[in-house]
């Protein structure tokens, strides 16, 4: 397993890998989502996300889970 986990990907899986994340973003319908998606793909929690952003916790998690349906569905489409 470790000598998989060190193996770099090819240019063409990570121009591939690239283009479907830019993809999912582009079905995103609008900035605010982006940026929460942005932000906790880049590890922050919450509540980091929800004092960035100037809202409640809570709203991220709603924010969170519209993103998770469009990606759910874009995956389907």
């Amino acid at each position: 397993m470790a000598e998989i986990a060190d193996v770099e990907p090819t240019p063409a899986l990570a121009a591939a890998l690239i283009d479907e994340v830019r993809q999912r973003f582009d079905e995103l319908p609008d900035e605010t989502l982006r940026v929460t998606a942005l932000l906790r793909m880049e590890g922050y929690a919450n509540e980091e996300i929800a004092k960035a952003l100037d809202c409640s916790a809570r709203s991220v998690e709603r924010k969170l889970e519209l993103i998770r349906k469009a990606w759910t569905w874009g995956a389907k489409g």
